[in-house]
């Protein structure tokens, strides 16, 4: 057997093998014998061909006999070869050249394959310590002030108003919406009862807000709301006006949301610290997701194209499957190609990154952290322990702890030129 062995990119191999008769001829005998134990002419028992039978029998089935051996031989002179040339392929071969004619001719044949690339010597220097450049955008006044605001929102109480009282912007009402035809009767079953909105948000602002000032309970109002293009009658009829009553920010309040708090400076600290915490965190985070561009950028390699079609197919039915209504494949399949690409290339530099630095999480590091989170909530031990039961749910918690493992050893590496930046700095728009 001779191969030739040529890389036509850093994951394409062609793969080229040449064998004479003397190098088949055995196993091309025992495709004969093969057939001829299936081989069934009148007036002779199957597989018991003997002498002139025999010989007319192989000599008017050559093109069968040739086609079945070339599907054996195929399949295991390939095999051979990847063993010599100590070759891993990641997708199925395709065969471009075949040459085979038959008894006392040679076998040759040319496959083209992909093969996870040798990056290894390609992955830029990160020993170097990298500056990497992020935004740290820092909490100001204006977001403690809004973060307690919408504390006391979800805190509020609602309070019924009398039936003189006049509608007023950020009021709440409870209402009979009923849809009407064009000339204004009513449609069958299309009655939306006692659906609750708030005046002044959301739908109901500006021409549709105007309808309900200073109305009263027991009011009925006619307006249009935009549907499907189109302006659609509606009769709304007011059941009920509710005024939303926030709780008074004093100690008490505070108290109520955290027993461990007892002045509203406290609070508004600890506010300021948690809105902190998940800033710092979008820093990091950051920061991890300019490391992976980093490497992307610096590591010059073609990934396999069948494991990135692999990914982008999992990324298309994902999508679908949340939103199958909204998938362009025009619009969007080069953008998903573009994600696939990225993620395969950083799959593949991953894994060498991880063995390289000797990254690894032991079994009793995953249950650790799941005594840990016992500890923190005991009232939910049950619900934790039923949930990482389930062997998916654990793998996902492995494949987190591991790669915050990863990226903190990786850090170690990199230096965070952080830019602070007030939030009420960042630009809109």
């Amino acid at each position: 057997m001779k191969i030739k062995v040529k890389n036509k990119s850093d994951s394409i191999v062609e793969l080229n093998v040449n064998l004479n008769w003397s190098d088949i001829s055995e196993d091309y005998r025992e495709q004969e014998k093969k057939e001829l134990l299936n081989a069934k002419v009148k007036g002779a028992r199957k597989g018991k061909l003997k002498g002139a039978q025999k010989d007319l029998w192989l000599k008017n089935n050559k093109e069968y006999i040739n086609s079945n051996f070339v599907d054996f031989a195929l399949n295991k002179y390939y095999q051979q070869a990847l063993q010599k040339e100590k070759i891993i392929p990641i997708n199925q071969g395709k065969v471009s050249k075949l040459s085979f004619e038959g008894e006392n001719t040679n076998f040759n044949f040319m496959i083209e394959f992909e093969i996870r690339p040798d990056i290894d010597k390609k992955i830029p220097n990160y020993l170097k310590k990298v500056t990497i450049k992020t935004n740290h955008y820092i909490a100001t006044k204006k977001d403690i002030d809004k973060t307690i605001e919408d504390i006391r929102f979800k805190n509020a109480k609602m309070k019924s108003l009398d039936e003189g009282y006049k509608l007023k912007t950020g009021d709440f009402i409870h209402a009979d919406f009923t849809k009407l035809d064009d000339q204004g009767n009513l449609l069958q079953d299309s009655v939306l009862p006692n659906h609750q909105i708030k005046i002044g948000e959301g739908l109901f602002t500006g021409d549709l807000e105007k309808p309900f000032i200073n109305k009263k309970v027991g009011d009925i109002i006619s307006l249009k709301i935009k549907q499907e293009n189109r302006d659609v009658p509606y009769s709304v009829k007011i059941n009920k006006i509710e005024q939303q009553i926030l709780p008074e920010l004093n100690s008490d309040f505070v108290h109520s949301i955290d027993k461990n708090i007892k002045t509203i400076k406290e609070f508004e600290n600890k506010v300021k610290d948690n809105i902190q915490i998940n800033l710092d965190n979008e820093n990091k985070k950051e920061f991890n997701n300019k490391i992976v561009e980093y490497f992307i950028d610096k590591t010059k390699f073609d990934a396999p194209q069948s494991m990135i079609e692999n990914y982008k197919s999992y990324l298309i039915e994902d999508y679908k499957s949340k939103n199958p209504n909204s998938f362009d494949e025009d619009k969007m399949g080069e953008e998903f190609t573009e994600i696939s690409t990225k993620n395969i290339k950083w799959l593949l530099i991953r894994e060498i990154i991880v063995d390289r630095e000797k990254i690894s999480l032991e079994q009793k590091e995953i249950d650790n952290k799941i005594k840990e989170m016992i500890k923190e909530s005991p009232d939910y031990k049950k619900d934790i322990i039923k949930f990482y039961n389930e062997e998916g749910n654990k793998n996902k918690l492995k494949e987190d702890m591991l790669n915050n493992k990863f990226f903190s050893k990786l850090e170690n590496y990199f230096i965070n030129k952080s830019k602070e930046i007030p939030t009420d700095k960042i630009k809109k728009g």
